[in-house]
C-alpha cells in the first residue's frame, strides 16, 4: 500500500511493472472486441463465443451488427441503414404524414388533422361524417374498378371484422358502421407494423419493406416479394391477422401493379396515407368515359 502512494518518479522498473500488472487485473473483461478485417468490403466483430458478424461495406466497425452469417435470415432481411441522412429521427412515428426517403415531407394532399390510418380509409367516407357504412365500402370499391362480385364480397369481410372494435358501446350495431375516430382499434396482428397502435406512421418500418424484400432494388415490390413479406410477418396463432394481411396486400397488388407486375414504392406509400385512391378512381372514371365515347362512335 505504501508503494502505491509513492511518487511514480521515485519507483524503480520492477515496482512500475508490478503496479501495471495490478492495474490490468482491476480492468473489467472485454465482452466483445471490434476489429477491422483486411478485406475492405466488411468489418468483423468477435463476440464472447468467437462468432463473427458482418457490418455493411463502408460502415465503421463500431456500427450496430445487423447480420450474422450463422443465422442467414438476418443477412437476407437487412434493415435500412443511414436513414437519418434522409429522414430526421426515422424511428419516431408521424401522426399525420406518411413520409419516405424520397418524400421526407410526405404528401400535401393528406389532411393534417387526421392520423395516417384515418387518411388511409377516408376515401370510403363519402360524406366526410367520420363514419363508413357498408354502402360506402361497396361504392368505394366500385369506384376503384372492382367488379360487382368482389365489391360485394369485400363488404361483409371488412365490416364484420372492423365495425365492432370501433363502436363506442358494447352492444353491436346492426348497421355495421366503422367509426374513424376509433379506427386505430382495427389494427390487426401479423402486419408490417408501419402503422403503430395509435394509427401513426413509422418511417423506419416503411423503409424496411424495401430493404428486406426489394433486395434487387427494383423500386417496388413484386408478387413474390409480397408473398415473402406476408409469410415473414405471420405471428403465431393469429389466423385473423394472417387472413387480413394477405387480402390487403393481394388487393393492393391487383389494383396497383404495373405492366411488369411491380407495385412501386411511391404507390405503396400512397396506400398508407390514402392519396392513391382518388388517383385510381379518376383513372377508372377516365377509362369508362373513353370506353363510352368509343361505343357511341361505333353505334
Amino acid at each position: 500500500m505504501a508503494t502505491l502512494l509513492q511518487d511514480p518518479t521515485a519507483l524503480n522498473g520492477d515496482e512500475l511493472k508490478k503496479m501495471q500488472i495490478k492495474s490490468d487485473l482491476l480492468k473489467p473483461p472485454i465482452v466483445g472486441e471490434h476489429k477491422v478485417s483486411h478485406d475492405k468490403s466488411e468489418a468483423v466483430t468477435t463476440g464472447r463465443t468467437g462468432e463473427k458478424a458482418l457490418h455493411p461495406a463502408g460502415i465503421a466497425s463500431e456500427a450496430p451488427v445487423y447480420g450474422i452469417p450463422e443465422y442467414p435470415i438476418t443477412m437476407q432481411h437487412s434493415p435500412p441503414v443511414d436513414l437519418d441522412k434522409y429522414i430526421h429521427n426515422p424511428g419516431m412515428p408521424r401522426a399525420n404524414k406518411a413520409i419516405s426517403k424520397e418524400r421526407p415531407e410526405g404528401d400535401a394532399r393528406a389532411p393534417a388533422n387526421r392520423t395516417v390510418l384515418q387518411q388511409h380509409v377516408m376515401f370510403w367516407d363519402r360524406d366526410n361524417d367520420g363514419v363508413i357504412f357498408p354502402t360506402d365500402t361497396f361504392i368505394g370499391f366500385r369506384r376503384l374498378g372492382f367488379n360487382l362480385v368482389l365489391s360485394a364480397v369485400a363488404v361483409p369481410f371488412i365490416h364484420f371484422s372492423f365495425s365492432y372494435p370501433t363502436l363506442k358501446s358494447w352492444i353491436p350495431d346492426p348497421r355495421m358502421p366503422i367509426y374513424l375516430d376509433r379506427i386505430h382499434r382495427t389494427k390487426h396482428g401479423s402486419d408490417s407494423e408501419v402503422y403503430d397502435n395509435e394509427g401513426r406512421f413509422v418511417p423506419e418500418k416503411f423503409e424496411e419493406l424495401f430493404s428486406k424484400y426489394d433486395r434487387d432494388h427494383k423500386g417496388g415490390l413484386g408478387w413474390k416479394d409480397i408473398q415473402e413479406m406476408v409469410y415473414s410477418n405471420m405471428n403465431i396463432a393469429d389466423p385473423v391477422g394472417w387472413t387480413a394481411e394477405r387480402l390487403e396486400w393481394w388487393v393492393t397488388y391487383l389494383l396497383l401493379r404495373d405492366h411488369k407486375g411491380l407495385v412501386s414504392k411511391e404507390k405503396i406509400r400512397g396506400v398508407y396515407d390514402g392519396t392513391i385512391w382518388e388517383v385510381v378512381a379518376k383513372e377508372v372514371e377516365e377509362r369508362k368515359h373513353r370506353g363510352g365515347s368509343y361505343n357511341n362512335k361505333t353505334d
